[in-house]
């Protein structure tokens, strides 16, 4: 029996990702990793780091589980906004959905891994879903045995699952749930942020583009507006200007008079006033740059927050 508890093992022998689960298990006291939770380790990296043994990867990995245990069992990143996109499908849509994964349900009920592991720990009857998310967090029934047919499926079958641990629910309850369109991006605004898409080749293009403008509205706080092409040129000459070490905030009025010459030739590019000249560029500032691009702004930053007094 390998001492999973023992650093000497861990850092003298050459592991795999089924020896680093139970090491890690053994240094949280647990019989077994969840399958969520594990799955999370495996897609944030720390799984890879510890396998190659990178300093502080083994400190890392088990800080970073104890938070997903202490969370409850872990949601799949982005749960929630796949629950508000797949609002978004028709009910064309759906019965496409539900009937490949029923299909796909009948066809793995009948393999012979799922079918002896049912009949062997499940004694044939499925659970419910309930069921099966308790099984799951408490570690049973015999982990090490679903864990290696839940593997054996992933790699076997290219099933878009809604969720991490959807081989395993599968397993115990017979339901497959699918992710048809999946929409998701990082936490910033601002169109540098991209947004990726994976649909379902059977999804309706008008429900693409619906789930697709609700998602965009929800990221950007807003319709998006796009910045108008005279904006975005007020945006590069006074970024422009700035970069150069110019006094921006004291002379609008001279940056809107040589803004001015530069585009005389331009019709409808002129400005009169100088706050109108001013307010361009706030404007497409707030709409076009991300966060982190305006905090390398502080003095931008600092006329955002007074705008509203009547520059």
């Amino acid at each position: 029996m390998v001492p999973w508890s023992s650093e000497t093992t861990l850092m003298t022998t050459e592991m795999t990702e089924k020896e680093v689960r139970q090491w890690l298990a053994g240094r949280l006291k647990m019989r077994v990793i969840p399958a969520a939770t594990w799955q999370l380790l495996v897609n944030d990296g720390h799984v890879t780091e510890v396998l190659h043994g990178e300093d502080g990867a083994r400190e890392q990995i088990i800080v970073r589980a104890r938070l997903l245990l202490r969370a409850g069992r872990p949601k799949h990143p982005g749960r929630s906004r796949l629950q508000r996109v797949e609002r978004q499908l028709t009910g064309a849509d759906r019965e496409y959905v539900e009937t490949l994964a029923a299909g796909l349900a009948i066809h793995l009920d009948a393999k012979g891994p799922i079918r002896n592991f049912r009949r062997r720990y499940l004694r044939g009857r499925l659970l419910t879903e309930n069921e099966a998310a308790e099984h799951l967090k408490m570690g049973s029934p015999k982990p090490e045995h679903l864990d290696a047919i839940a593997d054996w499926l992933r790699k076997h079958y290219s099933i878009p699952w809604k969720y991490p641990d959807g081989a395993e629910m599968f397993i115990l309850t017979g339901r497959i749930r699918l992710r048809s369109l999946w929409i998701e991006s990082e936490l910033m605004t601002g169109p540098l942020t991209p947004i990726t898409l994976r649909i379902m080749p059977f999804i309706s293009a008008r429900t693409v583009e619906r789930a697709y403008r609700d998602f965009q509205r929800r990221l950007r706080g807003g319709d998006n507006r796009p910045v108008e092409e005279r904006g975005l040129a007020v945006l590069r000459f006074v970024m422009e200007r700035r970069a150069d070490g110019g006094d921006t905030e004291s002379n609008w009025t001279g940056l809107m008079k040589e803004w001015n010459r530069e585009h005389r030739a331009r019709r409808g590019w002129q400005f009169s006033e100088r706050s109108t000249f001013r307010r361009a560029f706030l404007r497409a500032e707030r709409a076009f740059l991300p966060r982190a691009v305006l905090s390398a702004f502080a003095s931008s930053n600092q006329t955002n927050v007074g705008e509203g007094a009547g520059g």
